[in-house]
């Protein structure tokens, strides 16, 4: 079995004001690159969303703004 080397650098607040989210910054070992990972759970459809976003231009920051303009086209 391959082992994916994770490392959370930073776990961070709800991200979405409609939806339970949450965010941690990690480091990718294999790859050598920060990703944020991210969840947001629809209470209303019962789903959940697992989101990888590797980032490799653009600042933390900036990544975390992608994340808060996500919406959803049947609320």
């Amino acid at each position: 079995m391959l082992r994916h080397e994770i490392r959370i650098k930073k776990i961070g607040p709800s991200f979405l004001n409609k939806h339970t989210s949450f965010y941690s910054i990690c480091y990718d070992e294999d790859h050598k690159e920060t990703v944020i990972n991210a969840v947001i759970h629809r209470d209303d459809i019962k789903k959940l969303y697992d989101i990888e976003l590797y980032y490799y231009d653009i600042s933390i920051a900036e990544g975390l703004e992608v994340l808060k303009s996500i919406t959803f086209l049947d609320e």
